[in-house]
């Protein structure tokens, strides 16, 4: 016959609360790829344009060039009195298959950032995409000329 101690209790209920897996953590979304060191480098400031996106006023500046399968940063203006809904972004074709999109987040200052990953395949061809969600309205997207690596 075993013979329990209210102490020997306690101490496996500790050993047995360790052993538990902590939860609530989120895992890291960012884990399996690699950002390299965009935030460090975005320092290339170049200026892809302005146009009218959705009724929306949109100038575009790249952070770092862009290379195959590497993480490229844009910041966003918009012009006009209403902020859209949303912005989204991605690297490759107009119609945005097979290309890994963002979305942008808002700025303090007013405006837009957005990371994209550039596709493995980098082709002369792929531009930067800025699909504008307005407050009222449908979706519009318009191309622009990306400087690479």
């Amino acid at each position: 016959m075993l013979i329990f101690s209210r102490t020997g209790l306690a101490a496996a209920a500790v050993l047995a609360l360790l052993a538990v897996p902590t939860v609530g953590f989120a895992a890291d979304p960012h884990a399996g790829h690699s950002h390299g060191a965009v935030h460090g480098a975005e320092s290339l400031k170049a200026d892809l344009g302005t146009t009218t996106v959705a009724g929306v006023e949109v100038t575009v500046v790249q952070g770092n060039l862009a290379e195959p399968g590497k993480e490229v940063a844009f910041d966003i203006a918009i012009g006009g009195s209403a902020a859209p809904k949303a912005i989204r972004g991605w690297i490759g074709t107009a119609d945005g298959k097979g290309a890994l999109k963002g979305k942008a987040d808002k700025e303090k200052d007013g405006g837009w950032h957005l990371h994209v990953e550039a596709p493995k395949t980098l082709t002369p061809a792929d531009r930067l995409y800025i699909e504008v969600e307005p407050q009222e309205g449908p979706r519009a997207k318009a191309g622009f000329e990306i400087k690479r690596k």
